[in-house]
């Protein structure tokens, strides 16, 4: 992976030089957009929150109770 001072330095040349935009790796767009260890987590994570919430009878708002159903609705 590419450090940021890198990666100016490569857009600095192709733009110099004419050349099109780089691209970034899956690597660097997960590291650059937010958490990179987000990609390696459970994909119903949140959902199976609500869910447990839901169940428990904690107070939770109109959407969220709809997610939950749906999420134990499509699960069962």
């Amino acid at each position: 992976m590419r450090t940021i001072e890198e990666l100016k330095a490569e857009i600095a040349m192709r733009e110099v030089l004419g050349l099109p935009r780089i691209t970034l790796t899956p690597e660097e767009r997960a590291r650059a957009f937010g958490d990179p260890s987000l990609a390696q987590r459970e994909p119903y994570a949140y959902e199976k929150m609500l869910a447990q919430r839901l169940q428990d009878g904690l107070p939770m708002s109109i959407a969220d109770k709809k997610t939950a159903r749906r999420y134990l609705k499509e699960m069962t």
